[in-house]
């Protein structure tokens, strides 16, 4: 009897093997996947024996005698399907772990497995490794790549088997096998995976570690139907493509006839089929549906939870619906003003909006609580629902529009207080925008307001209003579910919601009937500081080219004294960016830049610097006494890189800049147009003729 230990063992596969080729006996093994050992210890009767979790914590001085060491190393490293980083990886290196013990133990054969990409992994470098660490040990080696369809098997598992042994006369007898018994994986209907059905008497599909859908991701095999009839077996299986004639289901001798591939006389009642393969449904959701005793009826929706079963029965759903991880579950607070409600009165209105908002598809929990002043409700609910397995997903949107809308309607209808503020109907801002009005800066949507702040002041009428609208070069679209405008040179319409409470129609024709009701819109604008930007020289003459096109820039943006009366829509919607053109500005004058020639070789000139750096950073040692040193080499590099990119950006931005000069001055001139023509239309018509 040869005693051995089984390291790396999974559920068992060595195991089960030298079983049944008998004469083996297993006196320890090591796992340190929690689960796959607990399906070893189910399968093997393993008391008594050595067991150790980490082989890298395995002492040889106590493991027990054996004569065979075998295991499957982790394959993770040199698989294709992985990244291949072979003993650079950490599980790659557990190879030498098994030597470590072969070298202090010296039994006498081993017995390993991977896959077949160790051969190749890294040019055979890594094999030879091996090879190489075997020998050194004194084992001779013998490998082979065997198929376990080619042995009996059905399934298809390529991979390297490597014999040691310190007897040499065991050498040339152990490989090569050259007898093979495989068949092939037959397919007979097609479709996507996990509804595809096979023969069951070809391979079987590769078994998955994490099976999903129907046939959990392996497909389905085609075992036929069992049919009723009057044979010895007492049924007959219909396959795929045979008729199924029930014309005399009350005749025992003649129930339920089965035609392979043909159809018996057919007869006025149609009472004949024929067997055919169709995807179902996942059966687990229809069973739910039936389970009365958590449903209470057939058919019925779940509800609530009692406080004594919540927690198991929502870990049953997750479990059933193989979603285990993720988020658990969700919970809302309902709370209520002092002295407004009854705590039975709380309860039914939390119960109200849980079934209003769950739909009765997800488990939930209410707990009203009354150790406050304010009486408030708390709901806790699944977040894997119990009818279709889907997962519960929630943003700032569907909060307010869905959870904050029904608790609303449902305190209202209880004539109970509804906080209503500015926010209560807006969703969710993008981080920008959000972040550039709490720091006080405008945004892009602050232009849009203040002009239609400018058009309702303009107009005595709805109609009027979008025709100022329209003259300051917006696009007003009316006749859709939620009316829109699109600013001038912009290429997305804007809804009127969005831009505040204040500025949907209906509070726009409000404005516009009772002008006295509201205030012109007023956002928190930083303060701007009228002084002239600093500069190691100041210019003394007319400035020209970028310089010059940035002064007006920040001139009809009113970073600079004089500002103007209203700068057009062109320059406001960059606002935002005021700091960055600031800044462009200063570097165009720290370094008297003037052209996009003189910018292209100030840019040049640093990527020439840049690359004499990284030069020199590459040349000094990795040692701690020049670390100073390659700090200041760092910090430079730092700072001129940031030049090298604020360069390319004024190329590109001074474009851009020109452009909206020019929309600006056209915009100016169109309105000091339009004031002319209306002073000229106020003046008195006085006839002089006598």
């Amino acid at each position: 009897m040869i005693k051995f230990v089984d390291m790396f063992s999974g559920i068992g596969g060595f195991r089960e093997g030298l079983t049944r080729a008998g004469g083996f006996e297993c006196v320890g093994h090591c796992e340190i996947d929690k689960y796959a050992n607990r399906s070893y210890n189910a399968l093997f009767d393993t008391k008594g024996e050595w067991f150790i979790e980490d082989a890298r914590k395995a002492d040889p001085c106590t493991m027990p005698d054996f004569q065979l060491l075998c295991g499957g190393f982790p394959c993770q490293s040199f698989s294709v399907a992985g990244a291949r980083r072979g003993f650079s990886d950490p599980r790659g290196t557990l190879f030498f772990e098994i030597a470590r013990l072969v070298e202090a133990r010296h039994p006498a054969y081993l017995i390993l497995e991977n896959v077949p990409g160790l051969l190749s992994h890294s040019r055979g470098e890594t094999y030879a490794t091996i090879l190489n660490t075997l020998d050194r040990l004194g084992y001779g080696v013998e490998w082979q790549c065997l198929n376990s369809k080619d042995f009996g098997v059905p399934q298809s598992r390529n991979r390297v088997y490597i014999v040691g042994y310190l007897d040499e006369r065991c050498r040339g007898k152990v490989f090569p096998f050259t007898e093979t018994t495989g068949t092939a994986l037959i397919q007979k209907h097609g479709g996507p995976q996990g509804k595809r059905v096979y023969s069951p008497e070809g391979l079987s599909c590769t078994l998955a570690s994490t099976p999903g859908g129907f046939g959990g991701k392996t497909g389905l095999y085609e075992v036929g139907v069992p049919i009723k009839c009057a044979s010895k077996t007492g049924y007959q299986l219909a396959q795929v493509g045979d008729s199924i004639d029930l014309s005399y289901a009350t005749v025992n001798s003649r129930r339920g006839r089965v035609g392979k591939e043909i159809a018996h006389t057919l007869t006025t009642g149609c009472r004949q089929g024929t067997v055919e393969v169709r995807p179902v449904k996942n059966p687990i959701k229809s069973d739910l549906a039936r389970n009365t005793e958590r449903t209470g009826k057939p058919g019925a929706p779940m509800h609530a939870c009692t406080l004594e079963t919540a927690f198991a029965d929502m870990r049953q759903t997750k479990e059933q619906w193989h979603k285990p991880g993720g988020v658990q579950g969700y919970h809302l607070v309902q709370s209520f003003a002092a002295g407004e409600v009854t705590p039975e009165l709380a309860h039914q209105i939390a119960k109200e909006l849980a079934d209003r908002v769950l739909g009765g598809q997800y488990e939930y929990v209410i707990g009203t609580h009354l150790n406050t002043g304010h009486i408030h409700s708390h709901i806790v609910w699944n977040s894997v629902s119990r009818i279709d397995g889907k997962k519960y997903h929630s943003n700032g949107k569907s909060y307010v529009t869905e959870i904050r809308a029904a608790s609303d309607e449902l305190c209202r209808k209880y004539k109970l207080s509804v906080i209503d503020t500015e926010t209560s109907h807006h969703v969710a801002k993008p981080y920008a925008e959000w972040l550039a009005e709490k720091n006080g800066q405008p945004t892009w949507r602050t232009a849009i307001r203040q002009d239609v702040d400018e058009a309702i002041q303009q107009s005595l009428t709805w109609r009027q209003f979008l025709t100022v609208l329209e003259r300051k070069g917006y696009e007003v679209r009316m006749g859709r579910k939620y009316p829109v405008l699109r600013p001038p040179g912009k290429e997305r319409f804007v809804r009127f919601k969005t831009l505040g409470k204040r500025y949907t129609p209906e509070a726009i024709q409000t404005r516009i009937l009772y002008p006295r009701t509201y205030r012109p819109y007023v956002e928190n604008t930083p303060v701007v500081q009228h002084s002239r930007l600093r500069s190691e020289k100041k210019p003394r003459r007319k400035l020209t080219g970028l310089r010059a096109l940035y002064y007006r820039y920040l001139y009809e943006l009113g970073a600079l004294p004089r500002k103007p009366r209203r700068p057009s829509y062109a320059v406001r919607q960059d606002a935002y960016k005021l700091d960055q053109r600031i800044r462009q500005m200063e570097f165009l004058s720290k370094n008297n830049i003037n052209t996009l020639a003189q910018l292209e070789t100030h840019r040049q000139a640093l990527q020439t610097e840049i690359r004499q750096l990284l030069t020199k950073r590459k040349q000094l040692p990795k040692t701690d006494d020049v670390q100073s040193q390659r700090e200041s080499v760092n910090t430079a590099l730092k700072q001129l890189r940031q030049e090298e990119r604020l360069c390319r950006k004024i190329a590109e931005h001074s474009i851009e800049v020109q452009q909206h000069l020019t929309e600006a001055r056209r915009d100016r001139a169109e309105q000091q147009k339009q004031e002319q023509e209306r002073a000229r239309d106020r003046r008195p018509n006085i006839d002089l003729t006598l």
